[in-house]
């Protein structure tokens, strides 16, 4: 709860101008610093979970899964109050080199196992999702607490251009204004925006706020190493 308060108290102050910013160019830029620091903050949880993955040893140096298990079940915990985005940075801990480093010692119930395989395959924002889809679409229609995976959604703008160019070339006129991406844009603004304005109704909790927040001064290398020794 505490982690989907900080999501969406970055989420809900991003501009709809940087919104646009972000499917009109098809990436970030200098235009899209809240939403820079929305990715910011979920890289934050992706190193926070791999940490403390690796750093759950028992006496004889050995990997305990306890923590990972534990992992696994706040990212289950996240889906079920639908916040797609902290889910997706779950996800990408669990897939990072240093955590699949140890694959052969995971060791998990079958519960355990069918619960990961259902949060890697169908919230890893780099692969197209229809259970994704189908769950951030039931969250709107019922106007209910929802954070969407902008990662994936933005993946999407880069690959399907959501109704191409800003502007299109006409026989008669040279360049016309690209109406057809602006309405696909407006509707996309209209979908976040309603996300933005419903929010968690859940009690602050400022110490384990702050500890979320809290960076890892590791690196993606340094973790790798504490993976393999």
């Amino acid at each position: 709860r505490q982690i989907s308060l900080v999501c969406h108290s970055l989420f809900n102050v991003i501009h709809p101008r940087e919104f646009y910013f972000a499917i009109s160019k098809r990436r970030l830029c200098l235009d899209t610093k809240r939403l820079c620091e929305f990715f910011q903050f979920g890289n934050k949880i992706k190193l926070l979970v791999a940490y403390n993955i690796l750093a759950n040893c028992n006496k004889s140096n050995q990997f305990d899964t306890k923590v990972f298990k534990k992992m696994i079940r706040i990212a289950n915990k996240l889906l079920e109050i639908n916040n797609f985005e902290a889910v997706s940075w779950f996800v990408s801990a669990f897939k990072m080199k240093c955590i699949m480093n140890l694959n052969q010692l995971w060791n998990f119930s079958n519960e355990e196992q069918e619960t990961l395989q259902n949060l890697t395959s169908n919230y890893d924002w780099r692969k197209q999702s229809d259970s994704y889809a189908e769950n951030i679409e039931k969250c709107y229609d019922q106007k209910i607490p929802a954070i969407p995976n902008m990662r994936y959604e933005l993946s999407l703008v880069a690959v399907d251009g959501y109704g191409g160019e800003e502007f299109k070339k006409d026989n008669k006129f040279g360049f016309i204004v690209n109406w057809e991406k602006r309405n696909v844009s407006a509707n996309l603004l209209r979908f976040y925006n309603q996300f933005q304005n419903i929010k968690y109704n859940y009690h602050k909790i400022s110490q384990i706020q702050n500890a979320i927040s809290e960076s890892i001064s590791l690196t993606k290398e340094e973790l790798n190493a504490l993976s393999i020794q």
